[in-house]
Formats: structure tokens, C-alpha cells, sequence
């Protein structure tokens, strides 16, 4: 069986038409006890899930708001769940208070993730090729998505295993697992809520199924 440990880092995005009015909203994010910056804060959170630039644009104990001019994606990322739902409430609020149009002015929201598991061994499947010579290969984890979707559409849900190489060997494999499930803003914040008990629920299932004996 494998057993979720938790998550590592939690993000939810919005994705904007046009830019968001970010000039106007860092010094309301100042005046909510935010410290607004353009540099990295030095607090203890992975680095970002997926390679785009960081762009931190204010902080607040372990959360961060952060803002990708090229994409127009403004999100909150932290450790807690609670934390960054009440992070994104309060981004939201500021955001109207400064002439922001969420109903209109967003394409969608993502939640992104980045946990930690550990237990047994998944293996898919194994198979035998014979050129340039007869190797015997293991088909190991894993990426899950929604049936009958795409990452180009709206409504998208992925969820990644990637073994820990260095403890493959090892009886108690360690396994990273990133998830991204966007939607609308409602979905995806009930999501949040859920995030936990749908990770977990994939871990244990893709461990009674593929777990090798």
C-alpha cells in the first residue's frame, strides 16, 4: 500500500483576459500586512511547482502572491491549504476593491500541487524486446488525467507519480505527486478543500491495482 504524507507546496492560479490591475493592488496587499516585493522571500517553501519564473510579488508568513506577466496568472501559493484559501479570498477582495472584474475578466482557475508519498513499489506492467539485444524493461508510473479531456481545455485534471529514484531500491519507495485540476473558481476552491482526501484516495487505489508482489 502506498500512504499520501502530504502536500509539499499548494497553488491556485486564475487565469486573466487582460492584466489584472497589479499596480493598484500592491499597496492594498501593503496596507493588509503584506510585504510587497520583486524579490524571492526567504521562507521555507519549495521552489515554484512548474518551470515558469516565480515573480513574487508580496508575501505574508508562508504564503506568496505571485504574478507571470507573460501568462496573466495570478495566484497564491503556501504549505497550508487553509493558509492559501484564505490568501486567495483576500487577493480577491483586493482585486475588486480596486476595479477588478473576476466574473468577467478570468478564463479559468487551477489548483496545482505538489505532495510527497511512500510504500510500495508501482509497476504497470513489464515487457521483453529483443533489438539491439534482449533486454527485459519494467513500465513504471504514472499519469492520470480526466477521461475525454485535454490540457487545452478548461476543464482539465492531471495527476503525476514520479518514484523517488534514489529509494527505488528500497523496500519503502518514496514517490512525488503533482496534481493540477482547473475549472471554475467554485470548483476548484471546493477542490482545495478536497485536495487531500482525492490524492489519497488515487494513491490507494493505484496501489491495489499496480503495486507489483
Amino acid at each position: 500500500m502506498i500512504v499520501f504524507e502530504g502536500f509539499e507546496s499548494v497553488m491556485i492560479n486564475s487565469m486573466w483576459l487582460l492584466d489584472p490591475p497589479i499596480q493598484y493592488m500592491l499597496p492594498e496587499l501593503g496596507r493588509r500586512g503584506y510585504t510587497v516585493t520583486g524579490m524571492m522571500p526567504q521562507i521555507p517553501i519549495p521552489q515554484p511547482i512548474f518551470p515558469f519564473p516565480p515573480n513574487v510579488i508580496a508575501f505574508k508568513a508562508y504564503t506568496r502572491v505571485l504574478y507571470d506577466p507573460g501568462r496573466r496568472v495570478l495566484g497564491v501559493e503556501g504549505i497550508s491549504e487553509d493558509d492559501v484559501y484564505r490568501s486567495f479570498i483576500e487577493l480577491e477582495e483586493v482585486l475588486r476593491s480596486v476595479g477588478g472584474d473576476l466574473q468577467r475578466g478570468t478564463i479559468f482557475y487551477e489548483f496545482i500541487s505538489r505532495g510527497r508519498a511512500r510504500g510500495c513499489r508501482l509497476q504497470i506492467g513489464d515487457i521483453e524486446i529483443s533489438s539491439p539485444e534482449s533486454l527485459k524493461l519494467s513500465i513504471l508510473p504514472l499519469v492520470i488525467i480526466k477521461r475525454d479531456s485535454s490540457p487545452l481545455d478548461r476543464d482539465w485534471i492531471y495527476l503525476e507519480i514520479r518514484p523517488i529514484w534514489t529509494s527505488w531500491g528500497s523496500e519503502q519507495i518514496y514517490y512525488e505527486i503533482f496534481t493540477v485540476y482547473r475549472g471554475g473558481r467554485d470548483e476548484v476552491l471546493k477542490f482545495l478543500k478536497h485536495s487531500r482526501t482525492f490524492v489519497a484516495e488515487i494513491m490507494k487505489t493505484a496501489s491495489d491495482r499496480f503495486c507489483s508482489k
